[in-house]
C-alpha cells in the first residue's frame, strides 16, 4: 500500500502496480463486482467500488507501472486500522 485517504465516507487506497510480464494484467475483469476488499482491525470485510473505474483504468500494459486509487466503503473510524487487502 503506498498511501491511504480517509474520509468520512469512505476510504482511498493508493496502489502501486508493476507488470513485469509480456501480456497485459487487469487488477479486475469487471465480471464480479465484489472481487476486491479491505479488512479492519476486528476482521470486518470492506467492499471496493471498482464499478467507478472503467476496464482501462483497472489494467495494467506490459513492463509497465501504474498508480491507481481505488475507493472502499470504509467510513472513517479512529479505532480501526486496516489491516489486509483481499483480490479475488
Amino acid at each position: 500500500m503506498a498511501k491511504v485517504y480517509y474520509y468520512m465516507d469512505y476510504t482511498i487506497i493508493n496502489l502501486d502496480i508493476q507488470n513485469n510480464t509480456d501480456g497485459v494484467i487487469a487488477l479486475d475483469t469487471k465480471n464480479n463486482i465484489n472481487s476486491m476488499y479491505i479488512y479492519d482491525t476486528n476482521d470486518v470485510k470492506y467492499q471496493s467500488f471498482l464499478n467507478e473505474k472503467s476496464e482501462e483504468e483497472l489494467q495494467i500494459r506490459r513492463n509497465a507501472k501504474k498508480s491507481i486509487n481505488i475507493k472502499f466503503n470504509k467510513i472513517y473510524n479512529p479505532n480501526s486500522r486496516t489491516l489486509k487487502r483481499d483480490f479475488l
